[in-house]
């Protein structure tokens, strides 16, 4: 099974897992490994190891995290649900009742509560 790695900054690899979703790419296992760069590359950037295995059998949407690069303990799974980049699959799954009508999504909450809510400044 053909496979891939790749260092990379964190959000070009959320940027990545959102494609991933959209296009269907035939990946059959991920894991992201996070680095401290500035132990080994002397930079002060939030970096990581992205480790794919391909097989045009599989489509699958999860990535797993962990802590470095010699770590065995998963911190968690990431993963495209819904059209959405989650940060953790196993939370979104537990929540997944409470998510609604996903055709009426709004990104803040002065949107959809503008008509019942009123914001005024208090003090300095």
């Amino acid at each position: 099974m053909p496979s891939w790695e790749c260092y990379t900054k964190l959000p070009l690899l959320e940027s990545y897992l959102l494609m991933h979703g959209k296009i269907k790419i035939s990946l059959s296992d991920s894991a992201i490994y996070h680095i401290d760069a500035s132990t080994y590359f002397s930079a002060s950037v939030d970096a990581c190891l992205l480790v794919c295995k391909f097989s045009p059998a599989d489509f699958n949407l999860t990535s797993r995290i962990y802590n470095n690069l010699e770590s065995n303990k998963l911190v968690r799974t990431i993963g495209s649900r819904s059209g959405i980049l989650v940060s953790s699959v196993e939370s979104f799954e537990r929540w997944r009742h409470l998510l609604g009508n996903m055709n009426n999504w709004r990104s803040g909450i002065k949107h959809d509560c503008a008509k019942v809510m009123e914001l005024t400044q208090e003090g300095e």
